[in-house]
Parts: structure tokens; C-alpha cells; sequence
């Protein structure tokens, strides 16, 4: 499938880039491509239609100007203020867009003026100030009645991303928060937050594995906080979660669904047919919702050449 990640990608870097102590660019996008007009033209489309009910009463009045209520006298030049107002409101909206820079030894976010240039909002965050990645999907639908009211079905409305990379002591350095109408994630159909949200996974991946995996091997166990009480405990040899323990040598990975579940069982354990439809027997690891949950999948391929089951 085509990809729209050309038009988000940042070609050329701005002077304060160029030699950052950030180290090289690795990735860097832009989402001034999702900038639209639509939102200012509906305005004034609506508008148009209330002035232009308002001019049409005060000609249509059988009594004239004068005698129309005060509320319908000065209803066409409020309207009128009004959309002036909200007008330039919508402008400064346009024209501000959000770009991202993901380096080799951190992360540089600007909200930036598109038209001047003026960077009005920035954010620097080194690799070393963090301690964990929330990668966050949630997909939102409406419920509505279908032929009567007994029955309803629920209708997708849009995808939101979120990233928050947070310090050790629980503080937020930067939060990046988008959406997309994409409830089976076609790879034309993204926009600028996941490829945003996904780079600076990939970097944090990068930075963490290494450290990871030797924490593995020397300490024989890391363990990854997960929902609540509950942890994620891999070994050199096994995985467990809550009650369930898997030999690395019999796991078998898979996406329940991509980016929000991760589902670990053990081969070695038969499933008859309703065990397979129901999914029993199986782990779901909320990797969504964990810190450090863009690094389950990576870390799990790493540490056990175990790749994702279709």
C-alpha cells in the first residue's frame, strides 16, 4: 500500500538543528501537511447562512427595521463580529503546526508559526532524563440504534495516539497527542502522529535494548511493570506473566491487536477448538497501557528470535 510519510517528513533542518548536542537527526516530521481549510470554510459557510436568514427577515418584515425586536436588529452585526473573531482564531490554528526531531541522544518538539517561522512553544528531552515510553491507542466509537432500539451497533469514529515520555520520578517531559480515521490501520491512511509517535519508539528501542537484554544475562531477570500489581518477568529462559510461566524454546507471539495487546502462549500446550476462537490458554499483555510497552515485542524477538505469529 502507498504510504503518505513523504509528505510529513522534514527535508530540510532548520540552522539550530544542524549542530545540536542532540547528536544526528535521525528522523524528523512535520504536520503542516494536515493543516486544512476545511474547519474556516465550514465557519463561514455557516456564517453566510445565519447573516443572510437575518438580512432576509429585516427585508421580508411587513413592519420594517424599526419595528423588529432589538434582538433581531442586532443579531446580523453580532453574527458578523463574531465571525470575525473566531475567524482569526481559526487562522492562528491553521498556521500552527507541531514538528519533531528525533536524535541519536534525545528528542527536539517545536509548535512553530508556519507563515513566520516563529517558533512559539519548544521542548528538549534527552535520552538520559528518561525512564520510560507510554505508546498509548485508543479507538473510539459511537453506539447508535439500528432498525429499533434493542439493537445497536457501534460505529468508529477516529484513532487517538498519545506519547508521554516520562522521567524516573513520574513527571512528563513531552506528551504528543494526534489522531487518524484508521480503524485497520491502512498504511495511507496515517497521519503525522504515527509516524511521529513511531520514530521516537524506534529511537527509545535502540537506546534501551542494550541495556535490557545485558540486565537479562547479568541479573538473570528484568521485570516490567505492567497493569496494577502485575509484572512482566523474562529470564534468559522463560517468560512469565501473572501466574503463567512459558519456556522461551515454546513461545509463540502474536497481535491480538496491533499496538494495543500482545498475545504470548506456550506451543507445547494443545488447544482444541474453542480454546483457539476464545483465545484460552493465552497471555495478553497490555502493552498500550505499560511503561515502556513499545519495547515488549523488540525485546522479546531479541531475546529469544521468537517473531510476531499470523
Amino acid at each position: 500500500m502507498r504510504s503518505f510519510r513523504e509528505k510529513y517528513v522534514v527535508n530540510t533542518l532548520p540552522p539550530y538543528m544542524q549542530d545540536s548536542d542532540l547528536g544526528p537527526v535521525v528522523e524528523a516530521y512535520d504536520n503542516k501537511a494536515d493543516r486544512s481549510w476545511g474547519c474556516m470554510a465550514g465557519w463561514w459557510l455557516v456564517v453566510l447562512i445565519g447573516l443572510g436568514l437575518s438580512i432576509a427577515n429585516i427585508f421580508t418584515s411587513t413592519e420594517g427595521y424599526a419595528k423588529l425586536t432589538l434582538v433581531e436588529q442586532i443579531a446580523p452585526f453580532a453574527l458578523v463580529v463574531v465571525d470575525i473573531i473566531v475567524h482569526f482564531v481559526l487562522l492562528s490554528r491553521f498556521h500552527t503546526c507541531q514538528r519533531i526531531f528525533v536524535c541519536q541522544r534525545g528528542v527536539q518538539w517545536d509548535k512553530y508559526n508556519r507563515r513566520s517561522g516563529r517558533i512559539v512553544q519548544s521542548r528538549t528531552v534527552y535520552w538520559e532524563q528518561v525512564d520510560n515510553v507510554v505508546s498509548k491507542k485508543t479507538r473510539r466509537y459511537t453506539s447508535s440504534s439500528k432498525n429499533n432500539d434493542d439493537v445497536r451497533e457501534d460505529r468508529y469514529q477516529r484513532t487517538i495516539r498519545t506519547l508521554e515520555m516520562n522521567a524516573p520520578h513520574g513527571a512528563t517531559l513531552l506528551r504528543l497527542t494526534g489522531k487518524y480515521s484508521n480503524e485497520h490501520d491502512q498504511e495511507e491512511l496515517f497521519t503525522w502522529i504515527w509516524f511521529a509517535v513511531k520514530a521516537v519508539e524506534l529511537q527509545w528501542a535502540c537506546v534501551q535494548l542494550p541495556q535490557l537484554i545485558h540486565r537479562v544475562h547479568e541479573e538473570g531477570q528484568l521485570v516490567m511493570p505492567v497493569k496494577g500489581s502485575h509484572a512482566l518477568c523474562l529470564t534468559p529462559e522463560t517468560i512469565s506473566y501473572k501466574d503463567k510461566t512459558i519456556n522461551a524454546t515454546n513461545l509463540v507471539m502474536r497481535w491480538r491487536a496491533k499496538d494495543e495487546s500482545l498475545g504470548l502462549r506456550d506451543d507445547s500446550e494443545k488447544r482444541n477448538m474453542v480454546q483457539k476462537l476464545l483465545n484460552l490458554k493465552e497471555l495478553s499483555i497490555p502493552v498500550s497501557t505499560m511503561p515502556n510497552g513499545c519495547l515488549v515485542q523488540p525485546l522479546i524477538l531479541q531475546l529469544y528470535g521468537v517473531q510476531i505469529s499470523t
